[in-house]
This record gives C-alpha cells, structure tokens and sequence, in this order.
C-alpha cells in the first residue's frame, strides 16, 4: 500500500527524483570544497569557507 503512505499531489517518481537532487547537490558542494580554481580569476567561495581560518591558525605571529 504505498499509495497511501504518500501525500496529496505527491508521486513515487518525485520522492525519488528529489532524493537524488539532493545526493547531487551534496556531492557538488564536497567537489567544490576540495577544488581550489587555480588559475582561473575569482574565487570558489565553498573552497575559501573551508579553508578561511587556516592562514590565522598556521601564522606563528598570533600565537
């Protein structure tokens, strides 16, 4: 009875549809987290998020 386990308007094709989306999404912001443009202009901001704090932590002047 899956019919009834699903909601008003909704299908098995858009469950199913939106899950992957999502995988999708997930796994483009982890290659984007790891790819750093070099070489191109402009900066990649996930990338720059992930490594933002990294220059303060390593600078042997704040400690």
């Amino acid at each position: 009875m899956i019919g009834s386990q699903l909601t008003e308007g909704e299908d098995i094709m858009s469950k199913s549809k939106q899950s992957s989306t999502m995988n999708q999404q997930q796994r483009n912001h982890h290659a984007n987290q790891l790819n750093s443009n070099s070489g191109t202009k402009g900066t990649n901001r996930a990338n720059a998020m992930v490594h933002g704090n990294r220059g303060a932590q390593l600078n042997p002047n704040r400690k």
